[in-house]
This record gives C-alpha cells, structure tokens and sequence, in this order.
C-alpha cells in the first residue's frame, strides 16, 4: 500500500521506492517495517541522503559503544576513539554489515556497497531481517534480532501502522 498522509512527510520521497523493492527481496517483510526502522535509526538519513545516488553525506556515526548508561561494551581499535559504532542510515555495526552487506539495487554498476549508503543500507537491512531466506518466517524475532531493547519491536510497529 502506499504510505499514509501521517507517514508522507516523514518519507523522503526517493527513498519510498528503495524501501518497497527491498522489502520485495523477502516475502514477509512489509515494506512499512523496512522503512520503521529507517525512521528509527536516523530519520531516514536525516535529510541527508542524495536521491539520485543514494550517499549520505555527513556519515551518519552512532554513540560509542563504551558501557555508557549499561549499554554495550566494545572496543575497535580501528576507531579514532577506541571504541565501536554503530553506522549509517540504518547503524549497522562494522561486523554485521559486512556478513550480511548487500548492493541496492539502482545504484551504477561497480560501486562497492557503502554502509553510508542509504540505498546499500536498506538492502542490507532486508536481507539481515530476513536472513537469507526468501521468505521472513517470525517478523517479531527478525525486528528483535536487528535491536535487542524491549521496546524496539513496539515502536517499529508503531510507526510502520503510522
């Protein structure tokens, strides 16, 4: 379906056919969850985005996974400050993203897939969701896996009826 009124000026325009053909990618995966975490993760890349390329400029860079108020704990020394995060329009860990990294379809031919690519990002995410099957068998466990926190699976259903 398309997206609602409420939803409308949320949805950067050049973004919803992104959402929509990757969610085609796994039977079972409403579009309208792709695009709840999307909204979730960086508010659909903050504006950010370019819509004929898909590259995000600034990089979107989450916290520091560094214990902070009980979160996780993990070190990269290859981070300027030592510790992981979590990045992009759809913050992918560095480790997730590159198990699961997909090529968006749209993009020209021979660019590396980049996880400050929103188009990339979003393809990634369907396929991480749905974990290369074809069809998603447990919504509820695909979203939890994506974010552990209790609340996540509500709000991305929240949105995604919004």
């Amino acid at each position: 379906p398309p997206p609602s009124a409420v939803a409308l000026p949320d949805l950067p325009p050049s973004l919803l056919p992104v959402y929509q053909r990757a969610a085609a990618t796994c039977h079972g995966l409403p579009w309208e969850v792709l695009a709840a975490i999307g909204w979730l993760e960086s508010r659909h890349a903050a504006a950010h985005a370019d819509p004929t390329t898909g590259d995000v400029t600034p990089p979107i860079m989450g916290a520091p996974l560094d214990g902070r108020n009980g979160g996780d704990r993990i070190a990269d020394p290859t981070s300027p400050d030592g510790w992981m995060h979590a990045q992009g329009p759809m913050q992918f860990l560095p480790t997730t993203w590159a198990r699961w990294v997909r090529l968006g379809t749209g993009r020209p031919a021979g660019p590396v897939p980049s996880i400050q690519n929103a188009w990339d990002s979003i393809f990634t995410a369907a396929a991480y969701l749905c974990q290369d099957a074809t069809t998603l068998a447990d919504l509820r466990a695909a979203v939890d896996a994506y974010d552990g926190s209790t609340d996540y699976y509500p709000r991305v259903i929240a949105k995604a009826t919004e």
